[in-house]
This record gives structure tokens, sequence and C-alpha cells, in this order.
């Protein structure tokens, strides 16, 4: 958790808020640890249900997931008649809600927000862990990533910079041609 409270923000992408380790842009964060709490906030179309993780680094992480697009007793989410499982995100996480109590051992996927100026991971989501050797599993999976990406340099290729500058030249001339029309009329 602690690499969640050293990372900065850059507010220059189009109006979001995006957060980066050195020069790496994050958009995930994953956690593991035990749940330490439980609480539920807000109804109907706005419940969350805040599961508080203590990954023994010294401080506890409030870790929300939305409630309101369905059962929070459902095991998943099924869409349409097929029975597809949906892609989980934060709106629709996939949580073992019946599962999940003080004292779990869970590992979380999840965005980085903000609520109340505290940093909090919105879950997208939970898996929980059977044993200790998991947990450990887990661990040894992030100090390698950490070695392995995070500590190096990040770069785009000559390819990606082109198609990233052919990505923002579309989106301008869209806002400028729709700029031209609302002055129009």
């Amino acid at each position: 958790m602690y690499m969640l409270w050293m990372m900065w923000a850059c507010s220059a992408t189009a109006g979001h808020r995006l957060l980066h380790w050195g020069n790496h842009p994050v958009k995930w964060a994953r956690l593991t640890g035990i749940i330490v709490a439980v609480a539920e906030r807000g109804n109907g179309t706005r419940a969350v249900r805040v599961y508080t993780l203590d990954d023994s680094s010294g401080a506890c992480i409030d870790c929300p997931a939305s409630t309101s697009h369905g059962n929070p007793g459902a095991k998943s989410k099924d869409i349409g008649s097929g029975g597809d499982k949906a892609m989980p995100s934060v709106l629709t996480p996939s949580v073992p809600w019946d599962l999940i109590v003080v004292g779990s051992v869970v590992k979380i996927k999840g965005r980085i927000g903000v609520w109340w100026e505290q940093r909090q991971v919105e879950v997208v989501k939970i898996e929980i862990l059977g044993c200790t050797d998991m947990e450990v599993r887990c661990w040894n999976e992030v100090r390698e990533f950490r070695q392995n990406i995070l500590s190096q340099p990040w770069h785009l290729s000559h390819e990606e910079k082109r198609l990233c500058r052919k990505l923002m030249e579309r989106q301008e001339h869209r806002a400028r041609k729709a700029q031209r029309r609302g002055v129009e009329r």
C-alpha cells in the first residue's frame, strides 16, 4: 500500500486524473491482505460495500465495491439470455459477496480513487486466498512486477507515438467539427 501513497497525479490528461509510479502510468492496483472491517454505504442506486484491507504495511485502505447494479448475494453477474459473464468493472465488480467476512485473506484488483481526500481502491475483482502459500505467491508476483517492470523506465515506441498522435489529431478534428456545428446553430 506504500506504493499507493507514493504515486503522483498528473491532471493534464483530458480531465482524467492519472497516477504515475516513476514515469509509468498506473491504471490498476492490486492489494493482498486481511479484511478487517466491512461497512455499507449509500442505498439504492448508489449502494456500496466498503471492505477495509490491512496489508501489514502499517496502514489500512478502504476498498469500496458497488452493490447497486445487482444482488450482492449473487456470486456472478450474467448478461443477456446466453448466460455470458459480464466483464468485471468498477460498476459491476466480480465479488464473492457471501464468502467475504472479517478475517478473510483476499487479493483485490481495482482502480485507484479518492474519497474525502483519502486514496482508496475501487474494487473490480476480489479473490479469496485459501492459504498463506497463495498470499506469499501474490507478494512474490508483486515483487517481480516491481523489479522487472516498474523499476525500468517506461518508453513509447515510434509506432505507439504515431498511433497516439493520430488518435489525438482525430479527437481534435472531431472537437473542432462539433464546435463549428454549435456556432452555426
